[in-house]
C-alpha cells in the first residue's frame, strides 16, 4: 500500500479536494480586488472588470487568475464541490463547481452591491 492509498483509506472516497492553482491559466489584471474571510465564506471584493472575467470564467468552464498587485486570486471550474485554498506565494485558489457558476451567472451583475453566490463565496462589487 502506497502513501495515496493510505491516504485514501483514512479520508475516504467522500472526502473534500483541494482547489489548486495553474500556472498557465490566463491572467486578468483588474483594478481592485481583495479577499476577506468570514468563518467559512470568502468574499471577494473587485470592480466590474472582475465581474466581466468571473463571468466570462463561469460561462466558459475555463481557469483565470484575476490579479491587482499584490492580491491573485485563481478561479477554476471544478466539476465537483472543492475546498478553496490560499498559498502564501500564489494567492487564492478558489473552486467554481456548477452550482456556484450557474449562481454566479444569474445573480452577479456588474452593479455595486453584494452577490452570496454560495455557503462558501460571496463577491462584493464596488
Amino acid at each position: 500500500m502506497g502513501l495515496l492509498d493510505a491516504l485514501r483509506s483514512l479520508t475516504g472516497p467522500k472526502a473534500p479536494r483541494l482547489a489548486t492553482p495553474e500556472a498557465g491559466a490566463p491572467v486578468v489584471e483588474v483594478s481592485h480586488l481583495e479577499v476577506h474571510t468570514a468563518g467559512t465564506l470568502l468574499i471577494v471584493v473587485t470592480d466590474p472588470s472582475g465581474v466581466a472575467a468571473l463571468r466570462e470564467v463561469a460561462r466558459a468552464a475555463e481557469p483565470a487568475w484575476l490579479a491587482d498587485a499584490p492580491t491573485r486570486v485563481f478561479f477554476s471550474p471544478s466539476p465537483r464541490p472543492e475546498v478553496p485554498v490560499r498559498d502564501p506565494k500564489k494567492g487564492w485558489a478558489i473552486p467554481l463547481d456548477p452550482d456556484t457558476r450557474a449562481a454566479l451567472l444569474k445573480t452577479l451583475r456588474a452593479e455595486p452591491g453584494d452577490y452570496e453566490l454560495s455557503e462558501t463565496l460571496a463577491i462584493s462589487v464596488k
